[in-house]
């Protein structure tokens, strides 16, 4: 029979090889420690495993933040939508739309286009990459807004987008945040 160490006499153990905090350098070895002991998750990792993981159709809810805002996926036949809302005024709906680049086993999730709705004012700004996942091959918006015609327009990548002193007024009004 294999004896398995209770959790006491481990715990024990864990102190003994790691002291107690007596100066500024044991701090920082503890806190080094720590790090490696839980490791911080990567978000990329978990949208491919819950790409992996869940079945076609389904939504999967991730945090909510005390009713301010919530945070969900939903995994379709080839992609997925991580989606971000604010329920408090203004109201926001941010959609993260994923496509699969790597295989069924091993996927990884490139961006194809990012959608700010805004569901009160019936408005939104989609945000469409010419290469999935890399804003640096260019992307080309289309901006609805209620009372005016949809513009559509390209940039060069993500950088030149948030420079265009327009596009980034509208969205300020929309979020009533001031973006930089």
């Amino acid at each position: 029979m294999v004896s398995v160490p209770r959790i006491s006499s481990v715990s024990t153990t864990v102190r003994e090889i790691v002291p107690q905090a007596t100066s500024k350098a044991s701090t920082k070895i503890n806190q080094e420690v720590a790090a490696i002991i839980s490791p911080k998750v990567d978000p990329e990792e978990t949208l491919n495993l819950l790409y992996r993981t869940l079945p076609v159709d389904a939504e999967r809810k991730l945090e909510n933040f005390n009713g301010e805002r919530r945070i969900s996926v939903y995994r379709g036949a080839n992609f997925m939508n991580k989606i971000t809302q604010r329920i408090k005024e203004p109201c926001v709906t941010f959609i993260r739309a994923m496509k699969n680049a790597g295989t069924a086993e091993n996927p990884k999730m490139a961006t194809k286009a990012l959608i700010l709705d805004i569901p009160n004012k019936k408005d939104a700004l989609e945000i469409y990459f010419e290469v999935p996942g890399d804003s640096m091959k260019g992307v080309f918006i289309n901006l609805f807004r209620e009372g005016y015609a949809t513009t559509v327009q390209r940039f060069a990548n993500l950088a030149e987008l948030r420079k265009d002193p327009d596009v980034m007024r509208i969205i300020e009004g929309w979020t009533g945040k001031k973006l930089t």
